[in-house]
């Protein structure tokens, strides 16, 4: 047996799935905005640290595999399971030497202009398809 599903049902499905992928967008403009500032261990101690998750699919899925690697790797210097609450972030933290982060610091901020030609080139990019889904 084969539906078709209403089209207000596939034109939520269809909205739904952009807002999905314009979250993934943001959670990787926040953490950009955030460790091109202050570095990993700003990002993970402040409110938006708790978008590291979605932040590595969202540079994958923008066209910037290597960027959401680097990510990943910090991620994981804070244990698994990922700590969403920030207070239990910031005593992971405090367990941590300050340094640690440094050298994945240099890698982001490296492959920020690099990878896909940078990342404002992969959004603008990444937006385009959307718009055009």
């Amino acid at each position: 047996m084969s539906f078709r599903l209403a089209k207000p049902v596939r034109t939520i499905l269809r909205v739904s799935n952009r807002y999905q992928k314009l979250a993934l967008l943001h959670a990787a403009h926040f953490t950009r905005s955030e460790v091109c500032n202050g570095g990993f261990h700003q990002f993970f101690c402040n409110t938006t640290g708790v978008l590291a998750p979605e932040a590595i699919e969202g540079f994958a899925a923008i066209g910037l595999p290597q960027i959401s690697a680097t990510v990943g790797r910090a991620t994981e210097m804070l244990g698994s399971p990922y700590p969403r609450d920030r207070p239990e972030r910031q005593d992971r933290l405090g367990k941590l030497h300050r340094d640690i982060f440094a050298t994945l610091d240099g890698e982001l901020y490296d492959l920020m202009t690099s990878e896909a030609g940078g990342f404002q080139s992969a959004a603008n990019l990444y937006v385009a398809r959307i718009v055009r889904s």
